[in-house]
């Protein structure tokens, strides 16, 4: 799933929110709504009761907040390279690299080494903060749909200029120079999956989709040795170490949720829709009863959320074609309540949507790195790591090898088309093209 679709609708939102002087849309400072003043007051037992529990748990959005250190990560990549040259640098590499396989022509690759060139002194600045072992990035919770998530697009621009440096190299033959950008990749790649928020974790997946698609151009390349399949194997290996727990970016979500309700409360609803859906109301003739709908039974509303997703992230222990059976449920419950008075509407229509999507774009992710690891160590050692079960769809992995090479097909799933494929070190190029044996 691209970061364009379903979860794009916080950083759209918080757009909105921070750009936007009319509409209605409230100039009061986020720390406030990150308080939950509006919860606090609440008369309604069983909110107060989840209440108590996310402060026990330590996850409201004061208690998980990373303001101090959101503010220093985004003035240091602001030095670097302000707003508005990001923008223009990031469609510059956008129109040049390639979306499928890391392949080139003549003419796309020198294009995209000119633009790597003119970079080169705003890349070596971005690795002086990102080679640091203690950078990580961060969100602050308190200010909910207005946290800065700017540092995604710093990421996705170094992440693709560190593939632009592995490029020369690999069509040259030189793979081992290829490694050290692609280590850069996977770290940018983990350090985004390791924060608590949809839209960074999300970016994380895509961007170390993309990591992938350089290793796997290292791997089958003709001049790929054992050693370098090792090495490939290592990063992924540390990749699936350092694993965060699917959890924690449902806690944090669930957090920017509880600011949204604040928001709601105190009459903020229209900050909380796009342009468009705010037109589409309108020309229906429906927008003021859709306020008033959302405002009366906000109490109801976010304690059918909170119980949803407290369900959702103690799902979070169980794989993804598991946990799915869980989203359905609050899917099947939410179609019940829809001709009814009991209807969370705000849930529904702003907070819950996408949100399968976004649960196995996770485990998506999990298997695209745990395919790779069969496939190399395989290649390289003869053993398959004790990978199993694919997370997404509950079956084994589908793994052929012969003397040639080795796949791993259906990683996304039977109607999906992701394979992982490489080739035994020293088999010609031409045998190893062949399909393997089932």
């Amino acid at each position: 799933m691209s970061l364009n679709e379903g979860w794009s609708r916080w950083v759209v939102l918080a757009v909105l929110v921070s750009s936007s002087t009319g509409c209605g849309r409230s100039e009061k400072p986020p720390v406030e709504y990150g308080t939950l003043p509006g919860l606090r007051q609440t008369h309604e037992a069983r909110l107060r009761e989840e209440l108590c529990r996310l402060e026990a748990e330590k996850a409201t959005p004061v208690l998980l907040d990373g303001a101090d250190r959101a503010a220093e990560v985004q003035e240091l990549l602001e030095r670097i390279l302000p707003r508005q040259r990001l923008a223009l640098a990031l469609r510059r590499v956008e129109k040049l690299y390639p979306r499928g396989a890391f392949e080139f022509d003549p003419v796309g690759l020198e294009q995209m080494l000119l633009v790597r060139e003119q970079l080169d002194g705003v890349l070596r600045q971005y690795r002086a903060v990102f080679d640091s072992d203690e950078f990580r990035f961060e969100v602050s919770f308190v200010a909910g749909l207005l946290a800065d998530l700017s540092f995604v697009d710093h990421a996705r621009l170094v992440h693709r200029l560190e593939a632009m440096d592995a490029a020369r190299p690999l069509v040259a033959g030189r793979l081992h120079e290829a490694i050290a950008p692609l280590e850069r990749m996977f770290r940018i790649d983990a350090r985004l999956a390791a924060v608590r928020h949809v839209v960074p974790r999300l970016a994380g997946a895509e961007l170390r989709a993309e990591t992938l698609r350089v290793l796997e151009a290292v791997v089958q390349h003709p001049q790929c040795t054992a050693a370098l399949q090792r090495r490939c194997l290592q990063l992924l290996r540390a990749q699936l170490a350092d694993w965060p727990s699917d959890a924690l970016v449902w806690i944090g979500d669930r957090a920017v949720g509880l600011h949204a309700y604040e928001m709601v409360r105190s009459g903020d609803v229209l900050s909380l829709l796009t342009l468009q859906e705010i037109r589409e109301k309108r020309e229906r003739m429906e927008l003021d009863a859709f306020v008033r709908a959302m405002t009366t039974s906000v109490d109801a509303d976010e304690l059918f959320y909170l119980q949803a997703m407290r369900q959702l992230i103690e799902a979070c222990d169980e794989p993804f074609h598991v946990r799915k059976k869980t989203l359905e449920a609050i899917g099947d419950r939410l179609r019940l309540l829809e001709k009814t008075p009991r209807y969370p509407l705000f849930a529904a229509t702003v907070l819950l949507p996408d949100m399968t999507e976004g649960h196995q774009a996770q485990a998506e992710d999990r298997a695209r790195c745990e395919a790779w690891a069969i496939v190399l160590a395989a290649a390289a050692d003869g053993a398959v790591p004790a990978f199993e079960t694919n997370p997404v769809s509950g079956q084994p992995y589908r793994i052929a090898r012969d003397d040639r090479q080795v796949e791993v097909s259906e990683i996304d799933g039977p109607s999906g088309g992701e394979t992982a494929r490489a080739r035994i070190a020293g088999v010609a190029r031409g045998a190893a093209a062949d399909r393997p044996r089932r």
